[in-house]
């Protein structure tokens, strides 16, 4: 062959020895390219590359391969299919050129515009690059390629364009070529263009973030120790489960799912979010739960309340506690008071009202009925029951002291002129002056008494009365005593005076 060829002539002898490089990523539905060598000399990333040669398949040069060729690296088939013609391994027709010695697959057909490679599972891949062997570059030849990614059939991008300049020429892929599933190489004539050492990486999976979520509570004011559905409404996207906290968004666990059930003592925010999988929690939803605390009673006074028979009414209130209406009901033991739906009732004080009294309340939080009670104790009052031997007593009497038969221990009084002794009630009749008076006792138990009697003290009679003379002669008239005194009165005398009893007369 002679040294010196037209265009055409060069691109029917084209030999190229140049390596290139594509990324690809196992992803699929999902297709792009990472540019991984362009990545790791800007920024120094180190990447986990998978890179397709060709001296590693067991041909030999010059051996014709077919279209399409089937090559599989890591796990992943790759489909090279050229528009026309077949493909060939290590084409040694230098034509002039000098052998580069780099293994490669060339393009044997000049007609042949496009060459395509695809992944046969449709599993996208990250292409990073290519290494071209351009023959012809001995006559400073060029191709001038398009390069466009596709995923799921749509173009990724702009074509990118690239010029072979050398047996090493290398393809640098930019962002479009990220979670491709097809490259097509286009030129007007790709006669003898070698491929080599492309570089691919499995894509990252996409990810996407679960929405923001909207929750709805059930009711959302509950009484205490009642519960509350909460409900969320969002998408998860590729997060696992909807994680639910109180205090902050990822604070407090309060449980997983799509709805929870509730029970605060008191009002709480719930926050939830979509966790786990390939997502970064973010924002959550929150809602308030509002609690209402049950109803409470208290009546007063409590526990007790003593009086005694014949005292003020007592006066029971309730004080009830809570949301909503609260109505009261108040009962003893004998049922329920009819007509008492106050909170505050009166209760006669006499013995018959020893009970205990309740007030049971119903309002919108709480069980149905609560109540509380006082214990009402009315004592009757203490017996005072006393009496004297006789309701009139002579000043010479014998001192009289009253008997009691009620309760012992209290204390007597009287009015002025009445000799008494204020603990026993003795009279001392001698030392009082005569007159009617009255005798209290007053007991000093639970409930005092007292009670009355009438006591007279009477002077001693006038015994006074006389006869005409001292002496008498025994042939006397007999003598008739002249009485100054109380009439009505007996005479006595000494053994030997013969007197009526009667009139005092002497015989």
């Amino acid at each position: 062959m002679t040294k010196t060829k037209t265009k055409n002539q060069v691109f029917h002898s084209h030999y190229y020895e140049k390596k290139h490089l594509i990324q690809f990523s196992t992803k699929k539905r999902s297709h792009f390219f990472t540019i991984l060598l362009f990545l790791s000399l800007v920024t120094g990333t180190s990447f986990s590359q998978n890179t397709i040669t060709f001296d590693d398949q067991g041909h030999t040069n010059n051996n014709t391969l077919g279209n399409p060729y089937l090559i599989t690296n890591n796990g992943e088939t790759f489909k090279f299919t050229v528009s026309a013609g077949t493909h060939k391994y290590r084409n040694l027709n230098p034509d002039a050129c000098p052998d580069p010695g780099i293994s490669h697959m060339a393009i044997e057909t000049a007609s042949a515009t496009t060459w395509t490679i695809e992944t046969v599972s449709g599993n996208e891949v990250d292409l990073g690059t290519i290494r071209f062997d351009n023959i012809y570059s001995c006559y400073a030849f060029e191709y001038s390629l398009s390069i466009q990614g596709f995923q799921n059939g749509i173009s990724t991008g702009a074509a990118q364009t690239f010029s072979t300049s050398g047996f090493n020429s290398v393809f640098i892929s930019n962002t479009q070529f990220n979670s491709v599933d097809k490259i097509v190489i286009t030129c007007i004539d790709l006669i003898r263009l070698g491929i080599d050492d492309i570089v691919w990486e499995s894509a990252a999976p996409s990810c996407t973030d679960p929405t923001v979520p909207t929750i709805t509570a059930s009711p959302t004011t509950i009484c205490s120790g009642s519960s509350s559905t909460l409900s969320v409404s969002g998408t998860l996207n590729d997060a696992t489960a909807w994680h639910w906290y109180t205090g902050t968004c990822g604070g407090t666990s309060a449980g997983t799912g799509s709805s929870i059930s509730v029970s605060p003592t008191s009002t709480t925010t719930y926050y939830v979010r979509g966790e786990g999988g390939c997502v970064t929690p973010g924002s959550c939803g929150a809602v308030v739960v509002n609690v209402n605390p049950n109803t409470a009673i208290t009546v007063q006074p409590a526990p007790n309340t003593t009086a005694c028979s014949g005292g003020p009414d007592i006066s029971l209130s309730a004080t009830g506690t809570g949301t909503g209406t609260i109505t009261y009901q108040w009962y003893n033991s004998g049922g329920i008071l009819s007509g008492y739906t106050n909170s505050t009732i009166l209760i006669t004080a006499t013995p018959a009202n020893n009970n205990t009294y309740y007030c049971i309340i119903g309002s919108d939080c709480g069980p149905d009925i609560t109540s509380d009670n006082a214990i009402v104790t009315v004592n009757a009052l203490d017996d005072a029951s006393f009496s004297y031997s006789a309701a009139a007593y002579c000043a010479d009497d014998t001192d009289p002291a009253p008997t009691i038969t009620g309760l012992s221990g209290g204390g007597f009084t009287s009015g002025a002129g009445l000799s008494i002794n204020a603990g026993s009630g003795l009279i001392d009749v001698s030392a009082s002056t005569p007159g009617t008076y009255t005798v209290t006792y007053t007991t000093t138990g639970t409930c005092p008494n007292s009670s009355s009697v009438s006591v007279t003290i009477n002077a001693l009679d006038d015994a006074s009365f006389s006869y005409s003379a001292a002496a008498y002669c025994a042939g006397d008239i007999d003598p008739t005593p002249t009485i100054t005194g109380l009439s009505g009165g007996g005479f006595t005398s000494g053994a030997g005076l013969s007197i009526n009893a009667g009139s005092g007369l002497i015989d």
